[in-house]
Formats: C-alpha cells, sequence, structure tokens
C-alpha cells in the first residue's frame, strides 16, 4: 500500500487524498514526522477536507509537539462539526499541554462536552475520555478525582499499560496499597 501511495503522489502530485493516504500510511508505519509532511502538503490541497487535519492532529501528538496539537485540535473543533470526535481531540491536547490548575479546568471542561456526546462516542473515544479526566487530576495530586476516571477506562478497555501505570501509581498515593501492587504487576 505504501508503494501505491509513493506511485500516486508521484503521478498525480496535486491529489490531496494520496498525500493524506500516504501520511495516514507513515502514522501507521510508526513515521510521525514523515506523516506531518505529506498532510501539511494535503491540507494545501484539500484545505476544507478534515481529513489532513486530523491527520496532522495526530502526527503531532505522536510527536509530542503539544502547542502544535493544541492549535490543530482548535482549528478542528471550530471549522469541522462533522469530526465527532473534534472536542475529544480537543481536550486531549489541551490534557498534554496543560500546566496551571486553570489550564486543567479547561480541559476537563472540553472532555465533559466531548462526554456529552457519549451515543456518539465509540469504546475507544470513551476510554479515551475517561482516561484524559482521571490523568488530567492524576497531573495535579488530584488522586482521589483521578481514580473513578481511571478505573472506568480499565472497565472499558483492560490491560492498556499506559492506564494500568497511572491507575496502579493512584491507588499507591491512596494508601491502597494491594491494589496498587495487583495493578502494577499487571503493567508490567
Amino acid at each position: 500500500a505504501f508503494d501505491d501511495a509513493d506511485k500516486a503522489t508521484q503521478l498525480i502530485p496535486n491529489s490531496g487524498e494520496a498525500w493524506a493516504l500516504r501520511g495516514d500510511l507513515c502514522l501507521d508505519a510508526g513515521i510521525p514526522g514523515e506523516g506531518e509532511n505529506n498532510y501539511q502538503k494535503a491540507r494545501k490541497l484539500m484545505p476544507d477536507s478534515p481529513w489532513p487535519h486530523v491527520g496532522l492532529y495526530q502526527a503531532f501528538i505522536a510527536q509530542k509537539k503539544d502547542a502544535e496539537a493544541l492549535e490543530m485540535a482548535q482549528t478542528i473543533n471550530s471549522h469541522f462539526k462533522e469530526v465527532k470526535e473534534g472536542a475529544l481531540y480537543l481536550g486531549e491536547a489541551q490534557v498534554a499541554s496543560a500546566k496551571t490548575p486553570e489550564e486543567f479546568d479547561a480541559a476537563r471542561k472540553t472532555l465533559k462536552e466531548a462526554m456529552g456526546n457519549e451515543k456518539e462516542l465509540r469504546l475507544m473515544d470513551q476510554f479515551s475520555v475517561n482516561m484524559l479526566f482521571g490523568q488530567s487530576y492524576y497531573n495535579q495530586q488530584r488522586f482521589a478525582e483521578a481514580k473513578p476516571y481511571l478505573e472506568k477506562a480499565e472497565e472499558i478497555v483492560s490491560g492498556n499499560p499506559d492506564l494500568l501505570f497511572l491507575l496502579g501509581r493512584t491507588y499507591r498515593a491512596l494508601g491502597e496499597t494491594s491494589k496498587a501492587d495487583a495493578t502494577l504487576t499487571r503493567h508490567r
């Protein structure tokens, strides 16, 4: 598929779809920097399509380019209402870049907006919203508030290593040693 996308971008260099497809393949292959370059080309050719914007957002998140991810998530959320995950992307970017209590509060407000569409959220999106809520409280050392969100995320998708680490550390901070040990053992 990657070879086909390469051929398409060479044969039809003005095809935004070809560049966006190549960006998708780069993300799938674990090369988000190259994916970012492809999505940038696609965005210039298809400025009114959410596809390259969402791809760029995902490439920025994968590269931990928090400021760029936040800017792209704001663009998606405000300009592409058809992207149901827009509030989720914005909340994720806000949690990643938050430093102050006000920024964490703003992130949680956005995530609550995403949860308001819970019927429309896919199962993985529900997992992400709960994990991000928990992570936002965890990052502020508000462990009692993090716990229910992290536990809910574990109910939705069991065994996620990042979640198990946060949940185990949360249990430990709350003095729930046996739960912490069991959870952190599953993390390893």
